[in-house]
């Protein structure tokens, strides 16, 4: 495990609102961390599969008789 020492700078409603939620407890900002990785790798699979789609869709227009 690796250990981070943040320091954020946020709007004091922002702060006060999430620190009252909870949000800025250690178990609470993995949780937010992981579903925001998540997040960003699923929409660059999305976004890779597009890619890939329109490459064969290509290919398959340059390989036509």
């Amino acid at each position: 495990m690796t250990t981070l020492e943040l320091k954020l700078n946020l709007p004091d409603r922002l702060a006060q609102d999430a620190a009252q939620m909870g949000l800025l407890e250690p178990d609470n900002l993995q949780t937010l961390l992981r579903e925001a990785v998540r997040n960003r790798r699923i929409a660059q699979l999305a976004e890779a599969r597009k890619r890939v789609a329109a490459a064969l869709v290509m290919a398959s227009y340059l390989l036509r008789p």
